[in-house]
C-alpha cells in the first residue's frame, strides 16, 4: 500500500530532496539517531560501491547494516541466508523523527522507479529496519518483499548508476500520483495493473495486465476498443502499417487472455513450434510499451497533470493529430524487441531493450 506525503511532512520531504543534486558514489553515513529502512534484492547489479541516489536514499551492492550474533540466532540460518543472498540493498535513513514513518513508502517509490526501467526484478527479497544507533546499523525487524519476475526468456539489464540517476524524477511522480486520493484514480489503477503484471510469471497474465495498464492511459470506449487501442498507441510506437498490425495482434492476444481462451488461437499465422516464443515476445513488447508510457507520464509534471481525472484524459485524447504527436513526443521501437527473446533459430539471449 502506498503512503501519502501530505502537509508539513511533505514540505520537509521536498526540501530534503531539493538539497540533493546528483547521483554519486559515497560512504553511507552512520547516524546515531533516527531510523533506517532497507530493501534487500536478489537481482542483476552493475555497481562496485555504494551510490547516493537522493537525499537520504542509497544503493549498495554490499550489506549496509550489521546483523549481530544475537539477531542471527533469533532469525535463524534460513533468514540470515536470505539476507546474505541479496546483492542490491536500497536504503532509506534519517535522523529526523518526522521522517521515520515515511521511510518504507519512500523507498518503495525508488524500487518501483527501477522496475519501470526494466531492472531490479527480484525474488525472495527482504525488508529490514530498525532505529539507528551510535555503533552500527543493526537489524531488528525483517519482512518479505513482493516478487517481480523478469520477462519470459529475457535476461534483464543490470542495475547501473544511470538507472539510479533516473529514479528521483520517477519516484517523485509516483509519490505525487498517490498523494491525493481524489485525483489520478485511473492512472493509479493502471500503474497497479503494470505492477500486477510483473508479479506474474505466466505470459497470459503478464500480457493481460500490461494491456490493462495501457488502457488506463488511452481510455478506449467499449465496442470500439481495438480500433482506439491501435490508433492511440500509434502515437507511442509509430504510424507505419507494421506498427498498426502489431498493435492489433497484441490486442487480440489480450482479448484471448481476458476471456480465458488459448492465446495460440490468435497465432495461427506462425509455425506451431514457434508460438510459445511469439507469446513471450508479444508479452515483452507489451511490458516495454507500458513501462515506456508510465516513464513518460511520471517524469513530466505537465503531462502527468493531463491524467488527474477521466475528464482530463478525454480532453487530452480529443486533441487533433498534430497536437497529440507533440504531446507524446518520441516513440518506442517495439520491433527491435525481437532480439531480446530466445528463439531456437539463433540460440541465445540478448539484453533487455533500453
Amino acid at each position: 500500500m502506498r503512503i501519502s506525503l501530505l502537509g508539513r511532512n511533505k514540505r520537509l520531504y521536498d526540501r530534503a530532496r531539493a538539497k540533493f543534486m546528483s547521483t554519486q558514489c559515497v560512504t553511507i553515513p552512520q547516524l546515531a539517531t533516527g531510523a533506517f529502512y532497507c530493501f534487500g534484492l536478489r537481482t542483476r547489479v552493475a555497481l562496485s560501491e555504494p551510490v547516493q541516489i537522493d537525499a537520504g536514499i542509497y544503493a549498495s551492492p554490499e550489506t549496509p547494516f550489521y546483523v549481530d550474533d544475537w539477531w542471527q540466532e533469533q532469525l535463524g540460518k534460513i533468514q540470515v541466508k536470505r539476507i546474505n543472498g541479496c546483492n542490491l540493498f536500497l536504503l532509506a535513513l534519517t535522523d529526523d523523527p518526522a521522517f521515520e514513518s515515511f521511510l518504507s513508502g519512500r523507498l518503495q517509490s525508488y524500487h518501483l522507479a527501477l522496475l519501470l526501467q526494466g531492472v531490479a526484478y527480484s525474488s525472495n527479497g527482504v525488508t529490514l529496519a530498525r532505529q539507528n544507533s551510535q555503533t552500527r546499523l543493526r537489524v531488528n525487524a525483517i519482512g518479505t518483499l513482493d516478487t517481480y519476475y523478469e520477462p519470459y526468456k529475457v535476461i534483464a539489464r543490470s542495475v547501473s548508476k544511470d538507472h539510479l540517476a533516473a529514479t528521483p524524477a520517477l519516484a517523485k511522480g509516483i509519490d505525487f500520483m498517490f498523494a491525493d486520493e481524489s485525483k489520478y484514480l485511473r492512472l493509479r489503477k493502471g500503474f497497479n495493473a503494470f505492477l500486477d503484471g510483473i508479479r506474474q510469471n505466466q505470459v497470459h497474465s503478464r500480457l493481460h495486465n500490461f494491456v490493462r495498464a495501457i488502457e488506463a492511459i488511452i481510455k478506449p470506449k467499449q465496442g470500439n476498443s481495438t480500433k482506439k487501442f491501435t490508433y492511440r498507441c500509434q502515437f507511442l510506437i509509430g504510424r507505419k502499417q507494421a506498427d498498426a498490425s502489431l498493435l492489433r495482434e497484441l490486442y487480440e492476444l489480450r482479448s484471448a487472455a481476458e476471456h480465458l481462451n488459448p492465446m495460440n488461437d490468435k497465432l495461427t499465422a506462425y509455425p506451431s513450434h514457434d508460438r510459445d516464443n511469439v507469446k513471450g515476445l508479444r508479452t515483452l513488447q507489451m511490458e516495454l510499451l507500458a513501462s515506456f508510457i508510465y516513464r513518460k507520464i511520471l517524469s513530466c509534471p505537465l503531462l502527468l497533470q493531463q491524467f488527474s481525472s477521466d475528464d482530463s484524459i478525454e480532453r487530452l485524447w480529443s486533441r487533433d493529430h498534430k497536437d497529440l504527436e507533440t504531446t507524446w513526443g518520441t516513440t518506442i521501437d517495439l520491433h527491435s524487441a525481437k532480439g531480446n527473446v530466445h528463439f531456437p533459430s539463433d540460440g541465445q539471449f540478448l539484453d533487455f531493450l533500453s
